[in-house]
């Protein structure tokens, strides 16, 4: 359940952010459903999300959830049903129905009970409101979600609302003994956590700085010496902030429309979106330090391709063999690809992160695992960029072969019919993406 507002943040339980809830007994008996037994503070416009999965009898995987209904106070409030997901522009819009964030950072899939901003799939059913239930102080709400397969067989979850303005608290921890300063972005608002020592009754602000201009935010809440501080970026993108001595400058960024063609240039990279890059408006952040540029996080789905321009500091050598690598922190790879002009490389990017410049000069390599009546077996590898083609010729003939991903083989079939019989001295072909070739002579 999260608490995202507009220029008053919402809040769940007296914060912001999302809470979850898992229900604490097993369901009640002759199809009673699940029931949260005490009641939610909230505040706002929330939006509610799911994790349910339905099983066949007998078995054990797990299925999705044909269609999800919610009432509130006993009235019908929101509506959807999965019974067609249009192929292929559908298949990235369900990046919007599901928690795309919450997937990527904590590995569980949430469906959002709610239309968000730029998901244009038509399997819903709701008011103006679109899913969203505004929670007004002293209000409460009976909500109660339904939970469908596509047989008509239906679990009810039920839980209770109680709206509750939010007021200023604190609670403290003597694990925090000096100040720290971090910040996040949510949508349209920055979130900035101070661990804060001090002891007084009310936590010290905030500064948000812009030029010569000045803004004090008070924070919204502490817990265990946590200081939260919530601003709304659309009332203007600060420079840096500062909590006590620390000071925080913030990376490049820029306020992104969706629904429009826009590029945004720093003096290393270019980004060019278009009318359907985004599903919504975006704040975007870029840095770049030691060969490696940072675009956004990939907790941030692209809804089409990104064109992404980096430009190096120092002229690259071999501009042939050199190409666009997403990295991650763990060592992870990824050929991109690119085109060069002049001194900059474009290429497009289906999702955010880090990427650097990596020049591949070694070829692919192979060796032959099996041979026989029942075919050919080939192990290949690739240093860096990923095979890009293959070719078996035998006594000088094209000869059919089929490459298997998860374990990077090359190999044929009986049924596999096109080619002459595999006896003979024989080469196998290689290119990799980075245009290395190899030839390997084999006898079959």
């Amino acid at each position: 359940m999260p608490g995202k507002g507009n220029l008053a943040p919402a809040r769940v339980q007296g914060v912001f952010g999302k809470s979850v809830f898992v229900p604490k007994t097993p369901p009640l008996p002759n199809g009673g459903g699940y029931v949260w037994a005490d009641t939610i503070s909230a505040f706002g416009s929330v939006g509610l999300l799911v994790q349910g999965f339905d099983r066949f009898d007998g078995v054990w995987n797990k299925n999705g959830l044909q269609r999800v209904e919610i009432r509130v106070n006993g009235q019908p409030f929101y509506r959807h049903v999965v019974d067609d997901v249009p192929f292929p522009e559908g298949t990235r819009a369900v990046n919007q129905h599901m928690d795309y964030e919450w997937r990527f950072m904590q590995g569980r899939q949430f469906e959002k009970l709610f239309v968000d901003d730029g998901n244009d799939l038509t399997m819903y059913t709701t008011g103006p409101e679109k899913g969203r239930l505004r929670v007004e102080d002293g209000k409460i709400y009976a909500v109660e979600i339904l939970l469908a397969d596509s047989y008509g067989n239906a679990t009810p979850l039920r839980f209770v609302l109680r709206g509750k303005q939010p007021v200023y608290y604190k609670t403290r921890s003597a694990l925090v003994k000096k100040p720290a300063l971090r910040y996040d972005i949510s949508r349209n608002l920055l979130v900035a956590v101070a661990a804060d020592p001090d002891t007084a009754a009310t936590s010290g602000p905030l500064m948000l700085f812009k030029g010569n201009r000045r803004l004090t935010l008070r924070p919204s809440y502490t817990v265990l010496s946590q200081n939260t501080y919530l601003y709304d970026l659309r009332a203007g993108l600060p420079d840096s902030m500062q909590f006590g001595g620390i000071t925080k400058r913030f990376d490049r960024q820029a306020l992104i429309p969706s629904g429009r063609d826009f590029a945004f240039t720093t003096g290393n990279l270019q980004l060019g979106f278009a009318p359907q890059t985004l599903f919504d408006t975006l704040f975007v952040l870029t840095s770049y330090k030691a060969g490696i540029w940072t675009v956004q996080q990939p907790r941030t789905p692209l809804y089409h391709s990104l064109s992404l321009t980096l430009r190096p500091e120092t002229e690259v050598v071999d501009k042939t063999r050199t190409a666009i690598y997403s990295v991650t922190a763990q060592g992870g790879r990824a050929y991109v690809g690119g085109k060069w002009e002049g001194n900059s490389i474009t290429a497009p990017i289906k999702a955010f992160g880090q990427f650097k410049l990596l020049t591949d000069t070694i070829p692919p390599s192979a060796r032959l695992l099996r041979k026989g009546p029942a075919g050919v077996v080939f192990k290949v590898g690739d240093d860096l960029s990923g095979l890009a083609s293959y070719k078996l010729e035998v006594n000088g003939q094209f000869h059919l072969l089929r490459f298997e991903h998860k374990n990077a083989t090359l190999f044929s079939e009986r049924s596999d019919t096109l080619g002459p019989p595999l006896r003979g001295p024989a080469i196998l072909h290689l290119r990799d993406q980075a245009g290395n070739e190899k030839a390997i002579n084999v006898v079959l």
